[in-house]
């Protein structure tokens, strides 16, 4: 039995050359323009956030750290005492 039946002829002959630059364009566009839309988008909304969380340590001031909660709540303890 031949591997080449009409089927995968007929399937052969549809191709149709090289890609003119133009199409190749195209082609990339729609492979890989998802991704940067998608890169964009990370990349914009970490801007937004990451000024949304400035803006808002400079209304309350710097975080502490769970640490420094510890030892002024040890410290409170010791002045109770």
């Amino acid at each position: 039995m031949s591997l080449l039946t009409p089927a995968v002829l007929q399937l052969t002959a549809l191709h149709m050359g090289a890609l003119h630059a133009h199409e190749r364009l195209l082609v990339l566009l729609v492979a890989f323009g998802p991704f940067v839309v998608l890169v964009a988008v990370v990349v914009v909304l970490r801007r937004r956030d990451v000024a949304a969380e400035a803006r808002e340590e400079a209304r309350e001031g710097p975080p502490v750290s769970t640490a420094q909660k510890e030892r002024s709540a040890a410290q409170d303890r010791r002045e109770g005492s």
